[in-house]
């Protein structure tokens, strides 16, 4: 029995519905972002992630973009200055790829 059927939960209403692109509209703002599967958090909340004061919470939201975001959409969110405040809470893959990246273009 598969778990919608036996919670009566419909697991394809959990979350908000995704973008496939950047958000355009003020409607898409409030979608959640096409690389984050997991939580159930809107553009605008992540864009809050990304300027909290809190480290944590910060670093959270620029590993989850440079490990699923576009190229493009990296830096429509990011700047080299966001990834620096975050380079050492980054997953050890994250960090080793983008410490690389950072000092290459300093």
């Amino acid at each position: 029995m598969s778990p919608s059927a036996s919670s009566g939960t419909d697991w394809q209403t959990f979350f908000r519905s995704a973008t496939r692109v950047w958000p355009t509209t003020a409607d898409e703002w409030e979608l959640r972002p096409y690389f984050i599967l997991d939580y159930d958090m809107s553009w605008r909340e992540l864009r809050d992630h990304i300027r909290s004061e809190r480290d944590s919470e910060h670093a959270w939201a620029v590993a989850r973009i440079l490990d699923g975001a576009r190229w493009t959409d990296i830096w429509r969110l990011l700047t080299p200055a966001d990834i620096m405040r975050a380079l050492d809470r980054l997953p050890r893959q994250l960090r080793r790829t983008w410490t690389d990246a950072l000092r290459a273009w300093a």
